[in-house]
């Protein structure tokens, strides 16, 4: 039983997550700054990461 509740619980904060996710991502969508932005900062950590590599 308590697994069913463990599995239930970890669903409930996926549900969540995907929430935010799906929020961040339409305003980001809606707003041209924080697309340049966003884009700026994952520009910014793929370039950190081929450094390190």
């Amino acid at each position: 039983m308590s697994q069913i509740i463990k599995e239930a619980f970890i669903m409930s904060k996926f549900d969540d997550f995907k929430d935010q996710a799906k929020d961040k991502v339409d305003e980001v969508k809606n707003d041209k700054d924080k697309q340049k932005e966003v884009k700026d900062q994952a520009q910014d950590k793929a370039k950190d990461l081929k450094d390190k590599f």
